[in-house]
């Protein structure tokens, strides 16, 4: 990819096209601010500094914090902010901080991500905050809901939508990032193939590490999800044209978050849920299978392995080595689909001739009952005869 040298205002609109730029002007009236666009643009250009594609850089999460915290001030002019005493301006931010966390905001967020984008505008503009809340080395995973395979059966079914239910599946099935599906999936770049029973997408590309994952097989249960939605042969599918609403658009993440959240609450869960905690259902799911190396389920899920050999390497750029393994992946990870048993085929065929020993064993046992009871009627025979022969005798 070409590294972006420099990026104007005129440039922003080129990458993302002027009827988004106009949208989000009006969306968030932060980004008319000339310093806002400046800290944008210097965003981007660290982000595609990085070799990722800069349209995927998420500049609403940005603006959206900003937005909230200028709102909570009534500040209409950003740029005043960064005019502050660097003391005004840390008390300013300790201030919105504390407000937000005693209205009862998820303090985790707060103090991890919502403080971080409020800073970096101002470190970006050359007046630093120096002070904040200490961020929590665990981040978000506190209190992070674990989900079961049953857990998971009730929030897909209270999924109304078919195209979230598929969403859900699909981080579940694929243990992959809710962006990974949304935004790479979709590009454009890939098409679905079949390989023996199963389909599956080649050379998929994980956004956060840029892993390549060479053969990611789809399990029969999406594929059959995917199939009663898009009414096609999924060899023809077009991924440009999935996870979108009624409305026509793609689904967005945090409407997708918000929907499972809610869900949470009216199951009453405690706990935090998140997008994230359906990925981990993938990686919880492989803990214990024996058969499924880490090397592999790491590679699956997109994270950069760690040792692994130039000779693994070589096997998984195999499709028949890669599909044995995955076979073994898809009986653990299933959500609504039989688990089968694995017994050993040797152990069922002896267990089957053992069965069929018993019935005969059976059959000679009542043979013999039915033996001993004809010598016991010749036996009361021959006492009749006996008893005949000595009256005759007499």
């Amino acid at each position: 990819m070409q590294e972006i040298k420099a990026i104007s205002k005129t440039d922003l609109g080129e990458i993302y096209g002027k009827e988004k730029i106009d949208a989000w002007e009006k969306r968030y009236s932060v980004f008319r601010n000339e310093d806002v666009k400046k800290w944008i643009e210097s965003k981007v250009r660290k982000f595609s500094k990085k070799g990722k594609d800069p349209k995927k850089f998420s500049i609403t999460g940005y603006l959206n914090e900003l937005k909230k915290y200028c709102d909570f001030y009534s500040c209409e002019n950003p740029s005043e902010l960064l005019e502050e005493h660097i003391d005004d301006r840390n008390a300013r931010l300790m201030n919105y901080l504390t407000e937000m966390i005693k209205l009862g905001k998820n303090e985790v967020s707060i103090v991890n991500n919502w403080q971080s984008r409020i800073k970096s505008f101002y470190s970006a503009r050359g007046s630093s905050i120096t002070e904040g809340i200490e961020s929590y080395s665990a981040g978000l995973n506190k209190n992070e809901m674990i989900f079961e395979r049953e857990d998971l059966k009730l929030f897909i079914a209270k999924l109304h939508r078919a195209e979230y239910r598929l969403l859900m599946k699909s981080q579940a099935l694929l243990g992959l990032r809710v962006d990974d599906i949304l935004e790479e999936l979709t590009n454009g770049k890939y098409k679905i193939e079949k390989y023996k029973e199963h389909y599956f997408v080649r050379r998929f590309v994980s956004q956060k590490w840029n892993v390549i994952i060479n053969f990611m097989f789809l399990p029969s249960e999406l594929t059959t999800l995917m199939q009663s939605i898009y009414t096609v042969d999924l060899t023809k599918l077009d991924l440009t044209t999935i996870f979108q609403t009624k409305k026509g658009t793609r689904i967005k993440q945090y409407d997708y978050l918000d929907r499972i959240k809610a869900i949470g609450k009216e199951l009453g869960i405690t706990q935090n849920v998140k997008t994230h905690c359906v990925r981990k259902y993938f990686d919880s799911s492989l803990e214990d299978t024996k058969d499924v190396k880490g090397w592999f389920k790491e590679h699956l899920m997109g994270h950069k392995a760690k040792d692994l050999s130039e000779s693994y390497n070589t096997k998984l750029r195999k499709i028949d080595y890669f599909y044995k393994k995955w076979l073994e992946v898809e009986k653990s990870i299933c959500i609504d689909c039989e688990i089968y048993d694995t017994t050993n085929v040797q152990i069922v065929e002896l267990t089957k001739a053992m069965a069929k020993k018993d019935e005969q064993i059976d059959l000679l046992i009542k043979q013999n009952l039915s033996f001993e009871k004809d010598i016991d009627k010749l036996k009361e025979w021959a006492k009749e005869l006996y008893k005949e022969k000595l009256l005759r005798d007499k």
